[in-house]
C-alpha cells in the first residue's frame, strides 16, 4: 500500500514538472524582443536595454551641444563639445563622448526588435502598439542622423560665427530627440506625420508590456 501511494506521488510530482516547464517555454516569443527594449540588449553597454541606451545617447549629445556655449568664442572649445555629441550620436571606435554604441544605432535596433516582436504570433496588444514605437523610433533616429551631419559641418567650419549658427540648429534639434515635434501645431504630439520622440516610444512601450505582464504594476 504505502508503495502505491509513493508511486502515485512520484507520478503527480514528475506531471506537475513538465506542466510547469511547459507552461514556462510558453511565453510568447514577442516577450524576448520586448525585454531587449526595456531590460536587457546583449550588445548594449551593461547589457542595458535599447530604450535605455537611446536616451542615454540623446541625453550625452544634448549635454555636450549645451557645453560648446560655455566658451562660444573659443573654436577649439565648440568643435571639442560637439565632437563628443557626434559620437553619442554615431559611435566611432576611438572617440570620445557617448556610450560607444550610438543613438542612430540604438533608434534602428529599437524599430528591428519591435518589429519582431509584433510578428505573426503576438497579441493584439503588441501589434497595436508596437506601430508606434517603430515610427518613434524612425523619427528620432532622422533627426539624430540630421544633428550628426551638422555636427560633420561644424567639425569643417573656421568660422566662430558659422559654428554657433549650427550649434543654435542643434539646440533645436536636440529638443525633439526626447519630446518629439508638434509639426501640424494642433497642440499635441502624435504618432501620425513623424512627430513622435523617444519619450512616445517610452510611454507605448512600458504600456505595452504593462499590458503583456512583462512590466508588473505595483499596488498600493
Amino acid at each position: 500500500m504505502h508503495k502505491i501511494i509513493k508511486s502515485i506521488v512520484v507520478l503527480i510530482l514528475t506531471f506537475s514538472s513538465i506542466v510547469f516547464t511547459t507552461f514556462t517555454a510558453a511565453a510568447p516569443t514577442s516577450h524576448i524582443h520586448i525585454n531587449h527594449l526595456i531590460k536587457s540588449w546583449p550588445e548594449a553597454p551593461k547589457t542595458m536595454g535599447l530604450l535605455q541606451v537611446a536616451t542615454k545617447e540623446a541625453a550625452i549629445a544634448t549635454l555636450y551641444i549645451k557645453l560648446s556655449r560655455i566658451h562660444d568664442q573659443d573654436l577649439n572649445w565648440i568643435k571639442l563639445n560637439i565632437k563628443k555629441a557626434q559620437h553619442a550620436l554615431k559611435s566611432t571606435s576611438g572617440e570620445e563622448g557617448g556610450l560607444g554604441y550610438g543613438l542612430i544605432k540604438a533608434t534602428y535596433d529599437i524599430a528591428k526588435e519591435t518589429k519582431l516582436a509584433a510578428s505573426d504570433e503576438a497579441s493584439i496588444n503588441v501589434k497595436l502598439h508596437s506601430k508606434a514605437i517603430i515610427m518613434s523610433a524612425y523619427n528620432t533616429a532622422g533627426i539624430a542622423k540630421k544633428m550628426e551631419r551638422i555636427c560633420r559641418k561644424v567639425a569643417n567650419t573656421m568660422s566662430i560665427a558659422q559654428a554657433l549658427t549650427y550649434i543654435d540648429e542643434l539646440d533645436i534639434l536636440s529638443n525633439t530627440l526626447l519630446e518629439g515635434a508638434d509639426l501640424d501645431k494642433d497642440g499635441a504630439i502624435t504618432t501620425f506625420n513623424h512627430e513622435g520622440g523617444l519619450n512616445l516610444a517610452r510611454d507605448k512601450l512600458t504600456f505595452m508590456a504593462r499590458a503583456e505582464g512583462i512590466i508588473k504594476v505595483k499596488k498600493n
